[in-house]
C-alpha cells in the first residue's frame, strides 16, 4: 500500500464543454479530496484524433500528475468511483477500470514500464484488446470492471479509417492456437513517455501485486481475452503473396470471397457512398484466407453506389469511393499481400 496522492489529473475525452461540466458535477466534492489538474479535449479546439490511443496518450503526456483518471463522454461517473480508482491504484493494482476503457485510472509509472497505447489502431477498435494483452504479459495485478448500467452505448460513425484495426491486431498478435499469442517483434514498438516523465517511481511499482491477484467482474469481452491469454515465442517470417477478393450478388445474397495461399486476414467494409460513408451498409467483414461471407442483399439495393474499403495489417490495400454492385457482374480485386507468418 502506498500513500494516497494529494494531486490527480482528470482527463475528459468529450468535445462538449457542457458534458465535461456535467461530469465534474457528478463528482461534486472531489476538489476537497485532491488538488485537481484538468485536461479536457473540449479545451483544445476539438483537435482531430485518428485513434483512441492517440487521445489517451496525449492526455498522459500533457498532464504533470502521476495519478490519472480518464473519462469517456459516454460514462456516468461519481465521486465514490473516482475515490475507488485512486484507492485501488494505491493498493496493489497497476491499472483500474470502472467501465473498462470508458472510465479508468493508471499512473505514469505503468506507462514507464509497458509504454503508451498503440496508435496504429486507427479509427477505433482493438486498442483496448491490445493493451489488455500487454497488461497480461506484464504480469501485474489489475482491477477490471465494466459497470455497463452507467455506460451509454451509441453507434459510432464509419470514419475514414474504420475497419483497419482488426487486420493490424491480427498481424501484431499471431495465434498459433486459440488463446495462445505470439507477439510480432517486427512491428514498431508503442511510444514511451517523454524524457521529463521518465524518472521512475519504485514506491509505486514495488507495490504492485502479481497477476494472480487480479480482480474482475468478468463482464468485458476484452478482459476475457486478456485473462485467457498465454504467450509463446516463435520466430515469424516475412511473406509476400498475391490474393483475390471477389464480390458478387446472386439469389438475393451478397457474397464476398477471399482467395490467398498464405494464411492471413483482411477486413472488408462496404458503406453507402450516397451517405458519405457515415453508416455501413454491411457490418465489417473479417475474412481469413480461402473463406467466404454471405448476407442478404435485395435487388433494390443495386441502384446505390457503394464505398469499398479493404484493410490488411492495419493498412488500406484497396479503396474505391464509387462502386456499383449488380446481379449481373462479379467484381474482382487483385491484392498484394505482405505479412508475417508462423
Amino acid at each position: 500500500m502506498i500513500q494516497r496522492p494529494d494531486r490527480i489529473a482528470l482527463c475528459f475525452f468529450s468535445t462538449d464543454d457542457q458534458k465535461v461540466k456535467l461530469q465534474l458535477e457528478q463528482m461534486s466534492g472531489i476538489e476537497d479530496l485532491y488538488q485537481l489538474e484538468i485536461w479536457s479535449r473540449a479545451d483544445i479546439g476539438n483537435a482531430p484524433y485518428f485513434s483512441f490511443s492517440q487521445l489517451v496518450n496525449e492526455a498522459v503526456v500533457a498532464t504533470d500528475s502521476e495519478f490519472m483518471v480518464f473519462i469517456n463522454p459516454k460514462s456516468e461517473v461519481s465521486l465514490d468511483a473516482v475515490k475507488g480508482i485512486i484507492d485501488d491504484l494505491c493498493n496493489g493494482f497497476c491499472w483500474v477500470g470502472k467501465q473498462s476503457f470508458g472510465f479508468f485510472g493508471a499512473t505514469k509509472e505503468l506507462y514507464r514500464h509497458v509504454g503508451l497505447m498503440d496508435e496504429h489502431y486507427l479509427g477505433g477498435e482493438y486498442e483496448d484488446d491490445d493493451f489488455g494483452l500487454r497488461l497480461k504479459m506484464f504480469g501485474k495485478a489489475i482491477k477490471w470492471e465494466f459497470d455497463y448500467h452507467n455506460y451509454l452505448y451509441t453507434d459510432s460513425p464509419l470514419g475514414k479509417f474504420r475497419g483497419s484495426s482488426k487486420s493490424y491486431f491480427n498481424t501484431k498478435w499471431k495465434q498459433p492456437e486459440h488463446d495462445l499469442y505470439v507477439f510480432n517483434e517486427h512491428l514498431p514498438k508503442p511510444k514511451g513517455l517523454p524524457l521529463k516523465f521518465q524518472t521512475p517511481r519504485p514506491d509505486i511499482s514495488e507495490s504492485w501485486l502479481d497477476w494472480e491477484h487480479t480482480v474482475s467482474d468478468d463482464v468485458s469481452h476484452v478482459w476475457q481475452r486478456a485473462n485467457r491469454a498465454t504467450f509463446t515465442e516463435i520466430p515469424l517470417k516475412e511473406v509476400r503473396d498475391r490474393a483475390t477478393l471477389r464480390i458478387k450478388v446472386a439469389d438475393g445474397k451478397l457474397r464476398v470471397e477471399f482467395d490467398c495461399e498464405t494464411p492471413t486476414l483482411i477486413s472488408f467494409q462496404m458503406a453507402l457512398a450516397r451517405r458519405g460513408g457515415e453508416l455501413p451498409a454491411t457490418t465489417r467483414i473479417d475474412l481469413t484466407s480461402n473463406k467466404w461471407y454471405e448476407q442478404e442483399f435485395s435487388k433494390e439495393l443495386e441502384r446505390f453506389p457503394y464505398e469499398f474499403r479493404v484493410y490488411h495489417d492495419g493498412s488500406p490495400v484497396f479503396y474505391d469511393r464509387w462502386v456499383k454492385v449488380t446481379y449481373t457482374n462479379a467484381i474482382n480485386f487483385g491484392l498484394s499481400i505482405y505479412t508475417y507468418d508462423l
